[in-house]
């Protein structure tokens, strides 16, 4: 694999840094020797030349042999400088070389730190529990970076996606209360907490937060009738919603009075599912036929057995 490669050629390196630091540590060694028996060479030459120069003041000695040992004392110190030089200028290409070569293997440590990275992305897990609701198929398929592979959902907490028709959609604001009716006696609250801008087909899209969104009767894609309340009503007469309701604000209903149904036309005004508000033509304690009247809208009165 890519990966093993890559340790290969770090190993490589790693052995050529420690021949690299042999073959200088070498170098360098022998130098220093060349360099000691040079200054020991120095030392020898500077006695000798003392000796001709004292045989020279008795008598003993010779001009030339005193000039001869003054050529090699400076012939040796001019030895002992270039040795001095050469392990300088060694010691400084030693370290350039090894700042080379670490320069190299550091390059090579981010590339197989980077290269495992990838493998261990390629493993994918996910960073949070959950359960998993959508997982990328498509074989064999070139994956980018970023684009999703799969979906993990938290079930231990919900929110709402609901759409609502576009007309209404200046009557939907964050923060507005929602209820969900997730089946017969079981409604959640909640608040709207982000609106789509677009509109799709006619529907704007909003997601709420409920309040128990860890309800048990909550399931994933669970599909629910969601109610925006935009206005709330107290003290109101009001008719339980059914059939008969055909959603405007003046129509005739059924008042049931002695087994006999007349029909009265009446003022309605907001509604939810479950009841409507009547404004006026009708008292409190009267009842209405809620079922579906509209076969006998031109009737004037029913016989109710």
């Amino acid at each position: 694999s890519a990966l093993a490669k890559l340790d290969d050629e770090q190993l490589r390196n790693q052995n050529k840094t420690t021949q690299l630091q042999l073959s200088l540590g070498r170098a360098l060694t022998d130098l220093q020797a060349q360099q000691q028996a040079q200054d020991l060479k120095v030392s020898s030459l500077q006695s000798a030349l003392r000796d001709e120069q004292h045989l020279l003041a008795i008598g003993g000695g010779t001009a030339e042999a005193v000039r001869q040992a003054e050529l090699n004392l400076r012939t040796a110190r001019l030895e002992a400088t270039r040795l001095h030089q050469q392990l300088t200028n060694q010691r400084q290409a030693s370290a350039a070389d090894q700042r080379e070569l670490g320069f190299t293997v550091s390059v090579q440590q981010r590339s197989i730190q980077e290269q495992a990275a990838k493998l261990q992305q390629a493993d994918i897990s996910s960073p949070l529990p959950g359960v998993l609701t959508w997982v990328n198929d498509n074989l064999g398929a070139t994956v980018q970076a970023g684009e999703a592979l799969a979906r993990v959902a938290d079930l231990s907490r919900f929110r709402v996606r609901a759409t609502i028709a576009d007309t209404y959609a200046d009557q939907l604001h964050p923060g507005d209360a929602v209820l969900v009716r997730l089946g017969p006696g079981t409604d959640l609250a909640g608040t709207v907490a982000s609106i789509s801008p677009a509109v799709e087909k006619g529907t704007v899209t909003f997601y709420a937060t409920l309040q128990a969104d860890h309800h048990p009767a909550l399931r994933a894609n669970l599909r629910a009738d969601v109610q925006v309340l935009t206005r709330a009503h107290h003290g109101v007469l009001r008719l339980r919603n059914g059939p008969y309701y055909q959603g405007g604000q003046e129509q005739p209903v059924f008042v049931l009075a002695g087994g006999r149904a007349t029909r009265r036309v009446v003022r309605l005004g907001d509604s939810n599912t479950d009841y409507v508000q009547v404004l006026s033509g009708l008292a409190k304690g009267e009842e209405v036929l809620v079922s579906d009247t509209k076969a006998f809208v031109d009737v004037p009165e029913l016989r109710v057995e």
